[in-house]
C-alpha cells in the first residue's frame, strides 16, 4: 500500500453530508479456536441532509 508523502488537509468546505445515516449497529461475534464469524446488523437510513442519497444505491463492500 502505497502512502503519500505529506498528508492532505480536507477542508470543511470541501465537507459534503454521507448520503446514509447508520442509526444501530448490533455485531454477534462467534470467536473459536480455528475461525471467526462475525455477523452485524445495521439500521441504516437515507440522509436527507444529502441529495445524493434520493436516488443512488447503498453499496457495500465485503466479502462472503
Amino acid at each position: 500500500m502505497a502512502r503519500d508523502a505529506s498528508p492532505r488537509a480536507t477542508l470543511l468546505r470541501d465537507y459534503q453530508p454521507p448520503p446514509y445515516l447508520i442509526d444501530a449497529v448490533v455485531l454477534h461475534v462467534d470467536l473459536r479456536d480455528r475461525s471467526t464469524r462475525v455477523r452485524a446488523r445495521l439500521a441504516l437510513r437515507r440522509n436527507p441532509a444529502c441529495p445524493a442519497a434520493a436516488g443512488g444505491a447503498l453499496r457495500l463492500h465485503g466479502e462472503g
